[in-house]
């Protein structure tokens, strides 16, 4: 996992907080209303819990020409608004909106198997592979 220090300006240390040294990123995502994110895989395991995601990508042109895609970063694979600058950040945080089938679909699409049950059909399937069970 890569992290960067960010220094937080002085007139926003009211509202915005790096806990990271704090808080694993396994329970910011547990606790996050929203989550904010460039190009990180993190937005599968954040579809389980089925809210809004937004899509900063300010720098997309430049990463498509740089590292590529598996999927099209566009409207037809994310599950939440892309933008590009502060101001639609912004206005995108402030509509707070999302819609579910979107989403559910998409974690249907790529996390469906995960429904807590991957033990039970691991030995299911070992039963099933040795008569002696």
């Amino acid at each position: 996992m890569l992290k960067k220090e960010w220094d937080i300006p002085e007139d926003c240390q009211d509202f915005a907080f790096d806990i990271t040294e704090h808080m694993p990123i396994e329970d910011l995502l547990f606790t996050a209303d929203m989550c904010i994110t460039d190009y990180s895989s993190l937005i599968f395991e954040y579809s389980l819990f089925e809210r809004p995601m937004i899509f900063y990508a300010f720098d997309l042109d430049q990463f498509y020409d740089y590292r590529g895609f598996y999927y099209p970063y566009d409207y037809s694979f994310l599950p939440g608004p892309i933008v590009k600058t502060n101001e639609e950040l912004i206005n995108a945080i402030k509509q707070g909106k999302a819609d579910p089938t979107v989403i559910s679909d998409f974690r249907e699409r790529f996390m469906g198997a995960c429904d807590g049950r991957s033990t039970e059909r691991i030995a299911d399937y070992i039963m099933s592979q040795n008569s002696e069970y």
